[in-house]
C-alpha cells in the first residue's frame, strides 16, 4: 500500500506468501522442507528487523511555531534546524495583533529506535518570544 511517498506493508505481503508456500510443504508431505522454510523464515524476518532498526529514513512532518513580537526571526529558526539536520520543505506566516505563527514541512533523516520529537525542538521552546511549538508527523 502506498500513503504519501511511502510505501507501507511490503513485510506483510511477503510473509502472507511465504506462509502460504510453507503450508503447501507441509500440506503436500514435505515435512522436512517445511520446517526448514519456517526456520529461514523466522531468521530472515528477525535479521531484517534488527536492520531496519539501524537503517534510516526521511520523516515528513508539520512544525508550527507561535511567536510574539520579540521571538526569533524566520532565518534563525531555519539555521537553528538545518543545524540539526532538519531540511525545511516550505514555510508559511500568518500575522495579527503582534503574534506570528509559523508553519513549516520539514523533512530529517531518522532510525526507527530513535525519539519521535527531535531534541532542537525544546530548546525552541525554551526560547524567548516562542510561546508555542506543535510538531507533527507526517507518516
Amino acid at each position: 500500500m502506498r500513503r504519501g511517498s511511502l510505501v507501507v506493508g511490503v513485510t506483510t505481503a511477503a510473509t502472507l506468501w511465504y506462509v502460504t508456500v510453507v503450508g503447501l510443504c507441509f500440506g503436500g508431505g514435505q515435512m522436512l522442507l517445511g520446517w526448514l522454510a519456517t526456520a529461514v523464515g523466522v531468521l530472515v524476518l528477525w535479521g531484517l528487523r534488527w536492520v531496519e532498526n539501524i537503517m534510516s529514513f526521511e520523516q515528513h512532518a508539520s512544525l508550527a511555531v507561535t511567536l510574539d513580537q520579540n521571538g526569533p526571526d524566520e532565518d534563525e529558526i531555519r539555521r537553528r534546524l538545518e543545524a540539526a539536520s532538519i531540511t525545511v520543505r516550505n514555510i508559511s506566516l500568518r500575522s495579527g495583533s503582534g503574534i506570528r505563527a509559523l508553519t513549516l514541512n520539514v523533512s530529517r533523516p531518522r532510525r526507527r529506535s530513535e525519539a519521535t520529537i527531535p531534541t532542537v525542538l525544546k530548546e525552541l521552546s525554551r526560547q524567548s518570544g516562542i510561546t508555542g511549538i506543535e510538531w507533527r508527523c507526517l507518516d
